[in-house]
């Protein structure tokens, strides 16, 4: 971000961001974080879906930028699952943010349920699958968003790794497939390590 902008997490959020950076695990970018923040706040979703919940930090930024968010989080690591329940239990937000332990592509949606938000932040070779798997259930004007799209800005380069490089292709191919397709209209932005954002069309 420019330094024109400014950052600024809850003091509980910025305690597990700590938490998790001395632990090294894995979680969204400051930015990204931000930018997720104000996007919910704008959207006001009743009901949201995340794929990949890991500690609980991204689903805690969106149920603290709107208290009326009920949040299904998604996560097939069973330590991760027990971890995020601890973490939003002492945000005081587990009973509002529902973490389901499952493999992502076999989750099933309630009857009836659509989601004014999706977040993907779950492996990164699935993309497509998982925007096709959970499309149906977005409403129209719902949006979904994708992170990760820059891959520490290894996409577009050429990584000597071949399991690497073939990773990166798989992402490109995400960022290639959510803007050719025709119901949603879809950005890439630069924010964070990259994040997309699909509003479905009517």
């Amino acid at each position: 971000m420019s330094g024109l902008s400014r950052i600024a997490e809850a003091p509980a959020l910025r305690r597990l961001r700590d938490e998790a950076a001395t632990r090294n695990v894995p979680i969204i970018t400051e930015e990204g974080a931000a930018f997720l923040r104000q996007l919910t706040t704008l959207l006001k979703p009743a009901r949201v879906l995340e794929i990949g919940t890991a500690i609980g930090f991204s689903a805690a930024v969106m149920a603290y930028a709107y208290d009326g968010a009920i949040i299904d989080t998604v996560e097939k690591r069973i330590t991760l699952v027990n971890e995020a329940k601890h973490n939003l239990s002492k945000l005081a937000l587990i009973t509002r943010v529902r973490v389901h332990h499952e493999d992502a592509l076999a989750f099933t949606p309630d009857a009836n349920t659509a989601y004014d938000l999706v977040f993907i932040d779950a492996a990164k070779a699935q993309g497509v699958r998982f925007f096709e798997r959970f499309a149906p259930y977005v409403k129209t004007g719902g949006v979904i968003v994708a992170d990760n799209l820059l891959f520490h800005g290894l996409v577009g380069q050429a990584p000597d790794s071949k399991d690497l490089a073939q990773l990166v292709r798989k992402i490109d191919r995400f960022n290639r497939y959510v803007l050719d397709r025709d119901d949603f209209d879809s950005m890439i932005y630069t924010v964070g390590d990259g994040m997309s954002v699909s509003i479905k069309k009517g």
